[in-house]
């Protein structure tokens, strides 16, 4: 039975060919002119191919307020450029707008039981907290204020943990809580910044994480320091629906492709995301140019929306297929942030997908355990094999089902979700090589995959 990537019964949901509305007030700037200088001849290597795709897409934040956020002008503006090169190479596209249950941030409390009174002010539980209700421990301040390592946590079991914001990010810092048997964070935001609101990334792995004030958590710690302190924590996450948006495309006669490759095409709202993920987005379309100069079967695409609100677009992608849409897929291929600057070629997943990809990319791979961060994780979810590719973000890529430790560490990437998140930080010879290597890899995996 045809998957239900293209299906034309889906008119309820798919707006076919027709530009997305941007949340921003400037209106999308039109790149006909932008997709033809991507365009490449025989004689451009794949890494400068997908270099190529990722200075449009520097273009398009540059123009639409140094962002590509869901919703936002930025992202309407990527998501017509990336169906006009695609169009170009001779795929057929459709837009599939779908609702997603999103995580918001929800209510919370910290009541001080024992110790110095203080007041937390206002409590924000971080977007894809866990359902919690209400904790009651002793308060553990990290050993280094941060927390980004596994033995800042060692005397965490069974308390609820009091973290400074910074050098890794909140889910890191959930995980790393979660692992030590910890019951919740309190995460403490910078001075003068007021109250934290924070995202889990979609994490499952994770213990309830609540932004403090700077002042609630000076506050906290002093009384630490006159001895224990037990706290109760209340958390009752929110929810809401939201629409995403999913750009699909196949070859006119390629329904019955079996591999389908995915990157998501939003950024977050401070960056322009081009490590996070135009380079994902960049590789998946030199991989798509390249296999229909070829003329060879084997792929779809699929540019994600929503993902960094927590895998919304993807995830919402999954539930929608029925059972012989999910028996038609061989493997889920997923491409996520792999320009960092200081990163290396991380494979996760497993079965076929993975190995494929190991293959194809030869001994400068390694595999790696990103949990459940990104848009291969509802096709695992749902018994479709699945494996990705990814360089690092603010954690050091470790060994599968390793613990990050960054006492001694570079971050493979210091400007993730960050605004310097740009071209420039990315454009060394070292990542455009990596990117075409991955390209490469992405193209021979697809040609192993389809023919199984």
């Amino acid at each position: 039975m045809r998957a239900p990537m293209l299906t034309l019964a889906m008119v309820a949901v798919v707006t076919a060919c027709a530009p997305a509305q941007g949340g921003g007030s400037d209106e999308p700037v039109e790149f006909a002119e932008m997709a033809a200088a991507a365009e490449s001849g025989p004689a451009v290597g794949m890494g400068d191919r997908v270099f190529a795709h990722l200075g449009q897409f520097q273009a398009i934040a540059d123009l639409n307020g140094g962002t590509r956020a869901s919703g936002s002008a930025g992202h309407a503006a990527a998501l017509d450029y990336v169906e006009s090169v695609l169009r170009d190479a001779g795929y057929e596209t459709v837009r599939v707008t779908l609702d997603a249950e999103h995580p918001s941030a929800g209510a919370a409390d910290v009541t001080v039981l024992s110790g110095p009174p203080s007041d937390p002010g206002e409590v924000i539980a971080m977007v894809g907290s866990p359902v919690a209700g209400s904790l009651t421990a002793p308060l553990l301040a990290t050993t280094n204020p941060t927390g980004c390592t596994a033995s800042d946590y060692a005397q965490a079991d069974s308390s609820i943990v009091l973290v400074q914001r910074g050098r890794c990010s909140f889910a890191d810092k959930a995980h790393l809580a979660e692992r030590a048997g910890a019951l919740a964070v309190l995460v403490q935001n910078d001075a003068g910044e007021g109250p934290l609101r924070g995202d889990l990334a979609g994490r499952a792995d994770v213990v309830p994480a609540l932004g403090l004030t700077h002042e609630a958590g000076d506050a906290l710690r002093a009384g630490l320091r006159g001895g224990e302190v037990v706290v109760r924590v209340t958390v009752d996450p929110g929810h809401e629906t939201v629409p995403v948006t999913n750009l699909l495309a196949q070859r006119p006669d390629g329904a019955a492709d079996p591999v389908l490759v995915g990157a998501h095409l939003d950024s977050v709202a401070q960056s322009p995301g081009i490590n996070d993920n135009a380079s994902g987005v960049s590789v998946a379309l030199a991989v798509a140019e390249e296999l229909a100069a070829r003329g060879a079967p084997g792929a779809r695409f699929a540019f994600w929306d929503g993902t960094e609100q927590g895998v919304l677009g993807s995830t919402a992608y999954v539930q929608a297929l029925d059972q012989a849409a999910k028996e038609s897929l061989a493997a889920y291929l997923n491409l996520d942030a792999i320009a960092s600057p200081f990163g290396d070629i991380g494979i996760h997943g497993t079965g076929a997908p993975a190995e494929a990809l190991l293959d194809a990319v030869g001994p400068s791979a390694r595999l790696i355990d990103v949990a459940a961060e990104s848009d291969d994780a509802p096709f695992t979810a749902a018994g479709i094999p699945a494996a990705g590719v990814h360089s690092g973000s603010m954690l050091p890529l470790g060994l599968s089902g390793e613990i990050f430790d960054m006492s001694a560490a570079v971050a493979p990437d210091p400007c993730y979700h960050r605004a310097c998140d740009t071209l420039s930080a990315v454009d060394t010879a070292t990542v455009r090589a990596r990117l075409g290597a991955i390209a490469d890899a992405t193209v021979a995996a697809v040609a192993d995959l389809s023919s199984r």
